[in-house]
């Protein structure tokens, strides 16, 4: 048999590696699922194959592929050390069959330290035996009820007890799949940087992605299935304070017109008008009647909008219901996300902008008028 040209080696390998290597496992768009970021660009695998073969690095050719946001790194850390759990027998099951406070005494804390240690929420297990529900314990339980979209008060119910029994390849599988994801989405850049964890209803606002010191808010996001906030990248533009709620058709429709139809001042009650909207050439001109909302107390944007224009037409903004926020799953919304903490994201989006500082912030908020930070 005549033996290949080493030349065309890169060639005949890239499509063994380009499975692992890819950019993502799975095109999103070709399962349905609500993603509205173009899909990113072909790499030359091939030609990077050659490329680190001619240097000797090819050991550095997975990093390459691989997303450079501080997060996806987190979770391969944790999927490295749960990977060798997948192989070993059961742990004893935590099942203190009833609601667990710190300070409580239970044989099964054994366990529940047990699977904090195996979970990397506690460094060590220094006191194996201890059968005390004590305050280091209940720090760790804090943080992963937060991370599950739990209440994060430390007291162990069905539900948290729940956690500690999932099998290490539910775990890995829960991993992979937020590892997934990542990949669909562009590299963060050096500025500043809004992040909405939709399954987590968290926002975390970063100066840049080494930030120590990120901002953290609650978060309500899109009713799950029918209504879910779509996973989107785009820039943000601009904010509108005391913004028009300009009513999307199909709400107007299901939910508002039959109101109205049983009630002749319901519209006027809730601040909402018909408007002509005269549509672009590029669209094919002509006008329709549109409703809207004043801006108010009765608006569901509250005093701040944060306008990132983007295909699904979604945004964040303020809410005047403010109770939701304590739900634990806080799936909510018709798709857009609300923030429980505008003021504070406001400041963070205009900290450097001129003309913009804490109390030009809580003018623009406090006043009926609408205003735009353009």
């Amino acid at each position: 048999m005549r033996r290949q040209p080493a030349t065309t080696c890169p060639d005949r390998i890239a499509g063994a590696f380009s499975a692992r290597l890819a950019p993502s496992r799975v095109d999103p768009r070709d399962v349905e699922y609500p993603v509205h970021i173009a899909p990113k660009p072909a790499l030359d695998i091939a030609g990077l194959l050659k490329q680190h073969l001619e240097a000797q690095t090819l050991g550095e050719l997975v990093t390459v592929f691989e997303p450079k946001a501080r997060q996806y790194q987190q979770l391969k850390q944790i999927w490295n050390r749960l990977q060798p759990l997948a192989g070993q027998p059961a742990m004893h099951e935590f099942k203190p069959g009833k609601q667990l406070r710190p300070g409580d005494k239970h044989p099964h804390i054994v366990y529940l330290r047990q699977n904090l240690l195996a979970m990397g929420a506690i460094a060590d297990n220094a006191n194996p035996d201890s059968k005390i529900y004590d305050s280091d314990l209940a720090e760790a339980v804090k943080k992963v009820q937060q991370q599950q979209g739990l209440k994060a008060d430390g007291v162990i119910g069905s539900a948290t007890a729940a956690l500690f029994n999932r099998p290490p390849q539910e775990k890995l599988a829960q991993l992979e799949l937020a590892m997934e994801r990542s990949r669909w989405i562009p590299d963060p850049s050096d500025g500043p940087m809004i992040l909405v964890n939709i399954p987590a209803f968290e926002l975390w606002a970063f100066n840049s992605p080494d930030d120590a010191n990120p901002i953290n808010m609650k978060v309500i996001v899109g009713k799950s299935p029918d209504k879910q906030t779509p996973v989107l990248w785009e820039e943000m533009k601009y904010l509108e304070f005391m913004p028009y709620w300009n009513i999307p058709k199909n709400i107007f429709e299901k939910e508002i017109l039959p109101k109205a139809a049983n009630n002749q001042g319901y519209l006027a009650s809730q601040e909402i008008e018909l408007v002509k909207h005269q549509n672009s050439e590029e669209k094919g001109g002509g006008s329709y009647m549109r409703a809207r909302q004043r801006p108010g107390k009765k608006n569901p944007l509250g005093r701040v909008k944060f306008v990132f224009p983007n295909t699904a037409d979604v945004y964040l903004h303020d809410t005047p219901s403010r109770a939701a926020f304590n739900r634990p799953r806080r799936d909510l919304s018709h798709g857009c996300v609300r923030v429980s903490e505008p003021k504070r994201l406001a400041e963070f989006v205009l900290g450097d902008q001129q003309g913009w500082d804490k109390d030009t912030i809580e003018q623009a908020m406090s006043h009926r008028k609408p205003a735009t930070s353009r």
